[in-house]
């Protein structure tokens, strides 16, 4: 984080720490769902499968992989996105957003 820090003048925001945090989450999941961390096979079905509740979101929604209609195959991971509203300085959480890629 440094390094991105420097090279662009500005530390890394919230949205790049959600991004590398959900991530990380699902690859543990899914090596746990699988049983091992040897068999990229099995990793890679798992991952595929995967879905646990994504505790940094208000009610913890669920995390997952969509896109089988679109992509042929679950590849996108599905991130609720919550929708507030900054007013007077205040954040007003409006909902969680559950759209995924079909």
């Amino acid at each position: 984080m440094a390094r991105y820090a420097k090279a662009t003048g500005s530390p890394v925001g919230g949205i790049a720490s959600l991004a590398q945090t959900v991530t990380a989450l699902a690859l543990f999941k899914a090596i746990q769902d699988a049983g091992t961390f040897s068999d990229p096979d099995k990793v890679a079905w798992a991952l595929e499968n995967v879905r646990f509740p994504y505790p940094y979101y208000p009610n913890n929604p669920e995390v997952f992989f969509a896109g089988r209609e679109t992509y042929g195959a679950r590849k996108q991971l599905a991130v609720p996105s919550i929708v507030v509203l900054i007013k007077d300085g205040k954040i007003n959480n409006l909902g969680v957003s559950d759209n995924v890629t079909p």
